[in-house]
């Protein structure tokens, strides 16, 4: 019984990456040693050069293989933003509700029991919560400020 590898194994980024980290791997190795036999070096200089160089082999492999897996890492993020772009307008509400919530409570603009003017409606703040103000709406009927008796839920 016969085990082939297919011949797409050989160009596919897979067998790349693992043939550049072998490489590298091996580069590491080789010159690690020579370092290590060198006499005429102290063993501090030997130790910087072996830093200097595992940290260069280091980013040799990191752009290698960003270099390998561009293409599905730009197809990975470009996935990654358009779930961000869903989840901030599906979540855009809920966003504008708590930034509105933060900005009220930081300026302290308004607490219970204010009467406050949003637009065409005017009432007396009844309740604050992170997400709405409910307002007890009055109306203007012959000069003075009259309860309606509804209560108006604003974002």
């Amino acid at each position: 019984m016969s085990f082939e590898i297919p011949s797409a194994f050989y160009t596919s980024d897979a067998f790349a990456s693992v043939s550049l980290l072998l490489v590298l791997f091996a580069a590491r190795l080789i010159v690690g040693r020579a370092l290590r036999r060198r006499k005429d070096l102290t063993e501090q200089v030997a130790r910087r050069w072996t830093a200097n160089l595992r940290n260069l082999l280091l980013l040799v492999a990191v752009i290698g293989l960003v270099m390998i897996w561009a293409p599905q890492l730009r197809t990975f993020a470009l996935s990654l933003t358009a779930v961000v772009v869903a989840l901030v307008v599906a979540t855009k509400e809920l966003i504008l509700c708590l930034s509105g919530a933060a900005l009220r409570t930081f300026t302290r603009a308004f607490s219970v029991g204010d009467v406050v003017e949003v637009g065409a409606t005017k009432g007396e703040v009844l309740d604050l919560s992170l997400l709405a103000a409910q307002l007890e709406e009055f109306e203007n009927s012959g000069g003075s400020i009259v309860p309606t008796g509804r209560i108006v839920t604003l974002p």
